[in-house]
């Protein structure tokens, strides 16, 4: 039988009312025999970590959260000959569970299932879901479904890849969800049921956790957009060291005589106009770090197809700037054109039927896609990965 050891954390699923109001107070041996987990031959290994309510974790505080994954499954359990745990299980309120299933997956490289859980009730609730939602977590953790796809978030029977998954209800039990992806596992009285492939997320090259995380700050762009959010993250740090450019907005249109201006301007102003804008306000900062800029373009920027005039016009501009501008920073700042075919993203959806992929279309996983970033970041100095084109095997818009 697989053994599946226990990180509790605290989180709703341990909490209980008192004067002060909810807080955790049940431990993780309490939380196994309410779920009615805490028998067997061989009690289940347990850590207990008190770092107060998720709701006010900081980053290091996360951080602390993934060091003791690591000692949890480094860890031999107890009776064996030195056995480690096959899986492992880890409580956690769910206002962060999220960002702290998200970080493990950039921190973590270990075979072996990671699953994140927590509850919506109370432990002391008339009707807790923490005991489902544990027993669920339990099944996954010991599966050998759950191999090899890197730490997973389950809850209310479905399981989640750490990279997608978000909170989408702050009352509903089914709490989570991943727009546009979807559980990669579901579990149903202890069966485990595979949704999609298997495909481990790579943790992060060159990080340390021991030496402290990258500051990374986060620029939303959004419609009159300057350069004072950009300007501001730079100056924080020590200038940008890598900046990612990558918008994508279309206006499907049969009939060029009948294109709609408007909605053109929008399509070029989003796909081309704003990698203009951002690398402009970026260039002072990459220049004094001596970063890079990958700049997302699209198959359909090399080879034009029907019913996308604005969207081929817009990518083709961005191709060409691109080339331009690595030709004009040459030895200054690093340029980088990626090129993707079609991916399993939520760009197609709310697209007219006949514009949305089949259900048998090949695309890529967004993740593999990331790997052929990392790989262009990975290159010594002095060399540099100009262009990039990753699609599938079977993908018809390039060559």
């Amino acid at each position: 039988m697989p053994t599946v050891a226990l990180l509790a954390t605290g989180g709703t699923i341990a909490s209980t009312g008192g004067p002060d109001g909810r807080v955790p107070t049940a431990t993780g041996r309490d939380l196994l025999r309410q779920a009615g987990l805490s028998g067997g031959e061989r009690a289940v290994p347990v850590r207990d970590l008190e770092l107060g309510g998720s709701f006010s974790w900081d980053l290091e505080k996360m951080r602390l959260v993934v060091e003791e994954i690591r000692t949890s499954l480094a860890t031999p359990v107890p009776g064996t000959d030195g056995a480690r745990p096959d899986g492992l299980v880890v409580t956690h309120g769910t206002d962060t569970m999220e960002e702290t299933v998200f970080l493990a997956s950039l921190l973590l490289d270990d075979p072996r299932p990671v699953v994140l859980t927590g509850a919506q009730e109370p432990y002391d609730s008339r009707s807790p879901d923490g005991p489902e939602n544990l027993r669920d977590a339990f099944a996954v953790a010991a599966s050998p479904l759950a191999r090899d796809r890197g730490p997973l978030l389950c809850f209310d029977g479905m399981v989640f890849a750490a990279r997608g998954v978000t909170k989408i209800d702050t009352l509903s039990h089914r709490a989570f969800g991943a727009p546009g992806r979807g559980p990669v596992l579901r579990v149903h009285d202890g069966k485990v049921t595979a949704l999609a492939p298997p495909g481990p997320p790579r943790p992060l090259p060159g990080v340390d956790p021991d030496t402290g995380l990258p500051r990374v700050d986060v620029v939303a762009l959004y419609p009159g957009a300057d350069e004072s959010l950009l300007r501001a993250a730079a100056e924080a740090g020590d200038g940008l060291a890598l900046v990612v450019l990558n918008a994508g907005t279309n206006s499907p249109d049969k009939d060029p005589a009948a294109l709609d201006l408007d909605r053109y301007r929008a399509v070029v102003g989003v796909n081309q106009h704003s990698v203009t804008y951002g690398l402009r306000a970026a260039l002072p900062a990459l220049r004094r770090r001596g970063g890079g800029s990958i700049v997302c373009a699209s198959t359909l920027g090399v080879k034009a197809v029907s019913d996308a005039t604005a969207y081929c016009a817009s990518k083709f501009g961005v191709v060409g700037f691109t080339r331009a501008l690595a030709a004009e920073t040459a030895g200054d700042v690093g340029v980088t054109l990626l090129i993707p075919g079609g991916m399993h993203t939520a760009f197609f959806d709310g697209r007219a039927e006949q514009y949305k992929p089949p259900p048998d279309a090949k695309l890529n996983q967004p993740a593999d896609v990331a790997q052929s970033v990392l790989f262009a970041l990975s290159q010594p100095p002095g060399c540099e990965v100009r262009e990039l084109v990753v699609c599938t095997s079977e993908e018809g818009s390039w060559p």
